[in-house]
């Protein structure tokens, strides 16, 4: 099948950690046979177009000026919490270029299927051009669009005319599966569906020790309030002091990250220096970092906006690494994790919980080693993209 997609996120390179699930979704649909076409706005210094084996990438221009070029790629929230001034006006500019660019790629390609990555500002054009076309618009929920369509009464008015038009929706958490519903859409057209992983990027280390010559407490994520790193960063003490070779270490780079460096500044001096801020890391050394990892840590929050993830990539990524993976009940990650069994869930915004889970597995080699295997061989059988790739696929030829 011909798919065209909207997306307001995609890496622009191999190392690019923006947003690479859409990439793998399209890859796992074209070794299914499709061809793809994909709409995103303008990063950097892209061409007009780039391709790879049956994929097209469309780098929309819209922004006269380079301040206005803020769509997308985690550029059009501050910490994920307030829409950006420069995004409100450069959103419209966006809309337009996608809608035309879109509709010009569906007159002479023909595609058969639409799919919209975000509701919001993806969803629009994606649906005016599946409207325009007569074929069927799919829109799949990763979280901070539902938090953008809920900021005002003219943004939901336009997630649900979205939404209720669509085929099918679908949603990495049963949040946003909720989330859809409250906007009107059927619950029999909303679907579950958690996100992937590549097992040839994450696999498993053999059991025993980690790598690192220490016990490392990995967190890798976007700086933002929601991703619960201040919460983080101030347990600290709690498995630190009780594990005095361990290291805390948080990689990604976003607008929170001058708060974080408060808090590490308050600790005493010999416990802040174990709490490092390592920076944005290219993409294909995460698996490197997750299986250098004693336990591997999803605190996430419902943010003061009531902003909150969806299911984070990441969880699935470390659990098919065979790290054990300590995350909150916030989002999707209760939907894979068995606490106990692959992996820990603790209560989201409880510090002292979060501490003991981490220091508890810290503490235990032989839980390390049950709950990662377990983590990595259910990840590696239930969650790849090809089976991800394989339910989309059903839903297009629906």
């Amino acid at each position: 099948m011909r798919v065209l997609q909207v997306a307001t996120s995609y890496p622009t390179s191999e190392a690019d950690p923006t947003a690479p699930f859409i990439r793998s979704i399209a890859r796992a649909l074209v070794s299914r046979g499709h061809e793809l076409q994909i709409v995103t706005p303008h990063r950097d210094e892209m061409p007009a177009t780039t391709s790879e084996q049956g994929i097209t990438v469309t780098w929309v221009r819209y922004a006269p000026i380079s301040a206005l070029n803020v769509i997308g790629h985690g550029r059009s929230l501050e910490n994920d919490a307030r829409i950006r001034a420069s995004a409100l006006v450069a959103l419209p500019l966006f809309l337009g270029a996608a809608f035309v660019a879109a509709a010009r790629i569906a007159r002479y390609w023909g595609p058969e299927v639409v799919q919209s990555h975000w509701v919001l500002p993806s969803g629009l054009p994606g649906a005016l051009v599946a409207q325009a076309q007569g074929i069927p618009h799919i829109v799949s929920l990763h979280g901070s669009d539902m938090y953008v369509a809920n900021a005002r009464r003219s943004y939901q008015a336009a997630a649900r005319w979205v939404l209720r038009s669509a085929k099918h929706v679908t949603a990495c958490s049963n949040y946003l599966v909720e989330r859809a519903i409250h906007l009107g859409v059927s619950r029999e057209r909303v679907h579950f569906l958690p996100y992937g992983v590549d097992s040839t990027l994450f696999w498993a280390r053999d059991s025993g020790p980690a790598i690192s010559p220490f016990p490392v407490v990995l967190a890798v994520g976007r700086l933002v309030e929601k991703k619960g790193f201040r919460i983080l960063v101030d347990c600290a003490n709690g498995f630190l002091d009780t594990h005095p070779e361990a290291e805390l270490w948080i990689a990604g780079e976003g607008d929170d990250r001058s708060a974080l460096e408060e808090a590490i500044s308050r600790k005493p001096p010999g416990l802040a220096e174990r709490i490092k801020l390592i920076g944005r890391v290219e993409w294909p050394r995460i698996p490197e970092l997750m299986r250098q990892a004693s336990v591997c840590v999803v605190p996430s929050i419902n943010d003061t906006r009531g902003n909150q993830d969806g299911l984070p990539n990441v969880v699935m990524e470390a659990m098919s690494c065979g790290a054990v993976v300590v995350a909150t009940d916030i989002g999707g990650a209760s939907a894979v994790i068995e606490s106990g069994a692959t992996g820990f869930i603790v209560p989201a915004g409880d510090g002292a919980r979060l501490a003991e889970a981490i220091s508890m597995v810290l503490s235990n080699i032989e839980i390390r080693d049950r709950v990662g295997a377990a983590a990595s061989v259910m990840i590696r059988s239930r969650h790849t993209w090809h089976i991800v790739a394989e339910q989309l696929e059903t839903m297009f030829r629906a």
